[in-house]
Order: structure tokens, then C-alpha cells, then sequence
């Protein structure tokens, strides 16, 4: 569990997602993204590289069940969510 704040990025493989991703991190957020793109995990890499946190899930928003298994999965590993961003 993380004393951060979490926040979770749809949308977070491309374009204003992935820039949304970097700015809470560098603001100091833990990151959970959420896409149906594959590319959104190097997103999170990049910003575990660079020294902050996040973790990524393959999710299609359109489907209530992957986006509830992702929120738990979220939650049971950083304790909590403070922010969404629906992109």
C-alpha cells in the first residue's frame, strides 16, 4: 500500500491519457492506468523508471465487469483511489 495519493487514468495508453498518466506522476500520484491498448503498460513503465509508481490493467471501459476487477485489483494494492479520470 502506498501513503500517495492514487488516482486512475482510462484511456492511458496514447495521447492526452498517457500525458494525464505523467502528470500525476509527477505531481507525486500513483498511477493505475486502464486501456485496451498494450502500449499503456510501457506508459507505466516509463513512469516507474523515472522514479515514481503506477501499475497498469488491460480494461475495456465499456465492460462494467473488467473495470470492477481492475478498481478491486487497484484497491487491494494501493489501498485506496482518490481521483478518476474518465478520458
Amino acid at each position: 500500500m502506498t501513503g500517495k495519493k492514487v488516482v486512475i487514468v482510462t484511456g492511458s495508453a496514447r495521447g492526452i491519457g498517457a500525458a494525464t498518466v505523467r502528470v500525476f506522476a509527477n505531481h507525486g500520484y500513483t498511477v493505475i492506468g486502464l486501456d485496451v491498448l498494450a502500449e499503456g503498460k510501457d506508459v507505466i513503465e516509463e513512469v516507474n523508471e523515472e522514479g515514481g509508481e503506477g501499475t497498469f490493467f488491460m480494461c475495456d471501459v465499456s465492460d462494467e465487469e473488467q473495470v470492477a476487477t481492475s478498481v478491486q485489483k487497484g484497491t487491494k494494492k494501493y489501498g485506496r483511489v482518490d481521483v478518476l479520470v474518465n478520458n
